[in-house]
């Protein structure tokens, strides 16, 4: 006769393997978390943008050299990394922006938990009317 009743040899053998498989699919789930949050914005090209017009409220640098723009009526910021470093004068930008209507290129990009709700957009260029203010695409001239 069999007995039904499990051994202690088997209950810690089953206890065992499912502490593997939960310590496993944890580790998992780190590993994809860790590249979710490393994954670099992709390049800004015109095929992987997205255009937004908007009247500009505010143009301000939170850090870092960073770019911020806001539009009214749009809850998203508008950021271009490392603005100032890569020539544009805060000033200038809004002196020209504030108030005025643009067109703004951003790249689109991927679910990151650092930005989960994609509040922040980087941005690809900005257009005042015909006339480009900034521009992170590569450009056309060999």
């Amino acid at each position: 006769m069999k007995n039904i009743v499990p051994t202690l040899r088997e209950i810690r053998h089953e206890k065992s393997s499912l502490s593997v498989i939960l310590i496993s699919c944890i580790m998992a789930g780190f590993i994809l978390l860790a590249f979710l949050v490393v994954t670099p914005v992709p390049f800004a090209l015109p095929e992987n943008c997205k255009m937004v017009r908007g009247k500009v409220t505010r143009v301000f640098s939170p850090c870092c050299a960073d770019v911020v723009i806001e539009l009214a009526g749009d809850s998203h910021n508008y950021h271009i990394n490392r603005g100032l470093e890569r020539g544009i004068d805060l000033d200038v930008f809004n002196a020209e922006l504030i108030e005025e209507e643009v067109t703004l290129q951003y790249i689109r990009t991927h679910w990151t938990p650092l930005d989960p709700f994609g509040e922040l957009r980087p941005v690809a260029q900005v257009s005042l009317g015909n006339k480009v203010l900034y521009s992170a695409f590569p450009s056309q001239t060999k």
